[in-house]
């Protein structure tokens, strides 16, 4: 069974035929590349695929328990912030674990020794 299969897709925005009759399929396993020319509806097929924008016709299907994921060309950034912080920004789950663990660790080097909580927040 396929990961995610479109057929048929079609999008249109007033007179202008964006999509007409996409249809791919990714299997599991499969890494693959959208590559083309500006304007030939690479953006919009992603954005459909992941849910975004509704194609006029045609059918998308996901696997059970997957998920499309999309990185836009255009970010939204924080003007507040530097580049360096703004890329940080999206490690911020992660460094709460790190410190967390670290956490665990300093308790864990106490005196009072390793309790079984401890080793289970570890």
């Amino acid at each position: 069974m396929p990961l995610l299969a479109a057929t048929n897709v079609h999008f249109t925005i007033g007179q202008d035929i964006i999509l007409a009759g996409a249809t791919l399929t990714i299997e599991p396993g499969q890494r693959i590349g959208l590559v083309g020319r500006n304007g030939t509806g690479k953006t919009t097929l992603m954005r459909i695929l992941a849910g975004q924008l509704k194609a006029d016709t045609g059918l998308v299907m996901l696997q059970k328990g997957a998920r499309v994921g999309y990185l836009t060309q255009d970010p939204v950034l924080d003007a507040a912030l530097t580049l360096r912080e703004e890329a940080a920004a999206g490690f911020a789950e992660l460094a709460r674990l790190h410190a967390e663990l670290d956490g665990v660790f300093h308790q864990m080097s106490e005196p009072a020794g390793t309790t079984p909580e401890m080793l289970n927040r570890l």
